[in-house]
């Protein structure tokens, strides 16, 4: 199985409100790029990943008259993809909505949600005490991941978990001390989230099931100078590093930065 991810910066923009594609020489939401342009660069990369299925990061605003599903469908039919089905999961108000795309004859995708006493479902709200002051801070995640069971036609089974974790980045800083400030906070509610979703990822382990966490972490081994603060980042929370090694996850580039810098 050839299992895959994809970021496509607004992608939302190349359809209209009827959820019509948007294929012209006006320029897009990417600086200096139209929308046909953008439209067929994101079709050949589709067709390049030639994958079984595909996390669509960033995938279509999923709204009243449109379907994200919809949209994705007719967009691989455009371009010939093998991941000609789409399969969407709790949707939100981002304009950023995340989908799997993935070939029916190979696979078939469905959403599901684990909860439990300690990690509700993925849109419910997570506490945790973020500045060690004994009060719980509340955790909500603005894009919900996409917790899906991947079913292949071997007879395989596989949980995936799609996310899109919020940016560090102190947008609206202004003064450097407010950007600091706004960039230690970003992190800690990154860190929340990921702990989050490490959570789930153990309850899927504790029950015996295989799981692949994908997307778009906005984060990872030795990106920032606040990591020293925090220890880690959220990918080495995802992947267990603090763990034994029959629950860890696996991602090669990380460990190369983890063996980088450890």
């Amino acid at each position: 199985m050839r299992i895959a991810t994809y970021n496509v910066e607004w992608f939302d923009a190349l359809f209209d409100r009827n959820a019509n594609p948007l294929i012209d020489h006006n320029w897009s939401s990417r600086y200096n790029v139209t929308r046909a342009d953008q439209w067929h660069a994101a079709g050949q990369v589709m067709r390049a990943i030639d994958a079984d299925c595909i996390l669509v990061v960033e995938a279509p605003n999923h709204k009243t008259g449109r379907s994200t599903v919809d949209m994705l469908e007719r967009f691989a039919g455009e371009f010939g993809l093998r991941a000609a089905q789409a399969a969407l999961g709790f949707t939100n108000d981002t304009q950023q909505e995340l989908a799997f795309s993935y070939d029916p004859h190979r696979c078939s995708i469905r959403h599901v949600s684990m909860s439990g006493p300690d990690f509700p479902r993925f849109d419910g709200t997570y506490s945790i005490d973020l500045d060690v002051d004994a009060v719980s801070d509340r955790i909500r995640f603005s894009k919900p991941p996409f917790e899906a069971e991947l079913m292949c036609h071997d007879g395989r089974r596989i949980t995936l978990i799609g996310a899109h974790l919020k940016s560090k980045a102190p947008h609206g800083a202004r003064s450097k001390d407010e950007a600091m400030l706004i960039s230690i906070a970003n992190r800690r509610k990154q860190l929340a989230q990921a702990l989050f979703i490490r959570g789930r990822v153990d309850q899927v382990l504790d029950i015996g099931a295989e799981v692949i966490v994908l997307g778009d972490l906005n984060d990872g081994p030795g990106l920032d100078v606040y990591e020293e603060l925090f220890v880690r980042s959220s990918v080495e929370i995802i992947m267990g590093q603090s763990q034994g090694p029959e629950k860890q996850l696996f991602d090669p580039h990380a460990m190369q930065m983890i063996e980088k810098t450890g």
